[in-house]
């Protein structure tokens, strides 16, 4: 999505009718504060890939990397949300790509909590 919104280039899509990436990438919706949406959300994942890999190289990422993931992730969830609710209610039209990308998303918040979970449980003894 990210491609094809900074060529200009029509996103590979199933358009079935209800399904059409092209609408909703085209909408209203598709920027926040002018940016596109899915520039946001590759911005998104790669801070997360980021802290993920550096978090055992830089003192405050091995602290705190593991809440930084769940809290990036929770944000992107409840962007999400959003997002698919305009989806729904609004457009009436989906795209196949930005559901990928809620799972994606939800998948990392869920994975996220549970390494956090998993760093303080120590502490709870």
């Amino acid at each position: 999505m990210t491609w094809a919104e900074l060529t200009g280039n029509e996103t590979v899509c199933a358009n079935t009718g209800t399904i059409d990436c092209a609408a909703v990438q085209e909408s209203a919706y598709a920027k926040t504060f002018g940016i596109p949406v899915a520039l946001l959300g590759m911005l998104g994942y790669l801070m997360i890939l980021g802290v993920l890999v550096l978090e055992d190289q830089v003192q405050i990422l091995a602290d705190y990397g593991r809440t930084l993931v769940v809290g990036m992730a929770l944000f992107g969830v409840i962007f999400q949300v959003y997002l698919t609710v305009i989806e729904a209610t609004v457009l009436e039209r989906w795209c196949q790509w930005c559901v990928a990308s809620f799972v994606i998303i939800t998948l990392l918040l869920v994975t996220g909590a549970l390494r956090l979970n998993a760093l303080l449980e120590p502490l709870r003894r």
